[in-house]
């Protein structure tokens, strides 16, 4: 039991910046799919989060650390999208809805691969502006709508209640 414990809070670490852009885009009325496996030439591959409306479609890789080499965050993303372009029913939803998609890379240390990524058209975030952004829009959402319960997310939830209890403010 205690080896299971140990490995639940082990790979619970790794996703903690995949929760909170799955609350981002959530609380942005995006429909979000997580952990998409998709093969990468030889090897097993995901997609960390994806997000779409009826308007765009993101892609974002999320990770804890920063990267080494900034083509692996790039070739990455693009295999993914090259991914969804050619397998259904992700295909299908891309042509039928005309979906523009937008890739995002968002990590807990951004230093000196931000640029290159942002080169290559990828939206870089650093996980801090995404948590405030989260947090910003529960209270908004608090204020305008005085809804708490609604959202699936038990990271939303509890946002709702810090700031209910005014534990957190931005």
């Amino acid at each position: 039991m205690l080896h299971c414990l140990f490995w639940v809070k082990f790979l619970a670490a790794f996703s903690r910046v995949e929760d909170v852009v799955e609350a981002y885009f959530m609380l942005r009325n995006y429909l979000v799919l997580r952990n998409i496996p998709f093969r990468k030439r030889k090897m097993w591959s995901d997609i960390d989060v994806l997000a779409f409306n009826d308007k765009e479609l993101y892609i974002a890789e999320c990770k804890r650390g920063a990267v080494r080499d900034p083509n692996t965050v790039i070739n990455h993303l693009i295999a993914a999208e090259n991914f969804l372009r050619n397998t259904s029913p992700y295909r299908e939803i891309i042509e039928k809805l005309g979906l523009k998609i937008r890739k995002m890379y968002v990590a807990e240390y951004i230093r000196k691969e931000r640029e290159e990524i942002e080169k290559a058209g990828i939206e870089v975030r650093n996980v801090k502006e995404v948590i405030k952004d989260v947090i910003d829009m529960v209270q908004t959402s608090l204020t305008k709508e005085k809804i708490e319960g609604m959202y699936p997310s038990p990271l939303i939830r509890y946002i709702v209640l810090l700031c209910k209890t005014k534990h957190i403010r931005t």
